[in-house]
C-alpha cells in the first residue's frame, strides 16, 4: 500500500465513522424523546386524580363510610 493510498483509506474510514457518530446522536436524541414520553405517561397514570378516576370508574370504588371503618390492632398496644 503506498501513502497515498494510505491516506486515502484512512480519509474515507474517517468519514464512514463520522456518519455512524451522527447517526448514533441521533438515536440518542431519539430515545431521550422516547424517555420523556415515557416518564409523562407514567407520572400521568401515577397521578392521585388519574388513579382516583381510575378506582371510581373501572373498579366503582368510593369513599368508605365511618361505619364501614374498621380498625385492627395489632396486639401490641
Amino acid at each position: 500500500m503506498t501513502i497515498l493510498s494510505t491516506s486515502a483509506w484512512f480519509q474515507i474510514q474517517a468519514v464512514r465513522l463520522g456518519y455512524k457518530i451522527q447517526k448514533m446522536h441521533y438515536e440518542i436524541e431519539e430515545l431521550k424523546k422516547k424517555e420523556q414520553r415515557i416518564d409523562g405517561s407514567l407520572q400521568r397514570s401515577l397521578s392521585l386524580a388519574h388513579l382516583d378516576r381510575l378506582a371510581k370508574t373501572r373498579y366503582h370504588l368510593q369513599v368508605p363510610q365511618i361505619s364501614q371503618i374498621v380498625l385492627i390492632s395489632d396486639g401490641k398496644g
